[in-house]
């Protein structure tokens, strides 16, 4: 049930944010992976995971962090 949900979490994440999430996506080399990390706690988005993050408004912080993830140069 629970892998149900996060799938589910991130098909909505898609369809919202589908620029941030093929980027994810690209950066994390599948879908799998992004659903996972998406839900995971990190130590850089102060032991939030990225739907906390943007439940509190913060999607440019996210951003930040998957860049840097990515490996996406800075402008």
């Amino acid at each position: 049930m629970r892998e149900q949900i996060a799938f589910a979490a991130f098909s909505m994440l898609e369809e919202r944010l589908s620029d941030f999430s093929n980027m994810l996506i690209m950066g994390l080399g599948d879908r799998t992976r992004a659903v996972w990390w998406m839900c995971m706690r990190h130590r850089n988005l102060d032991g939030r995971n990225a739907y906390q993050v943007i439940a509190d408004g913060e999607v440019d912080r996210l951003w930040e962090v998957v860049e840097s993830l990515c490996g996406a140069p800075e402008l």
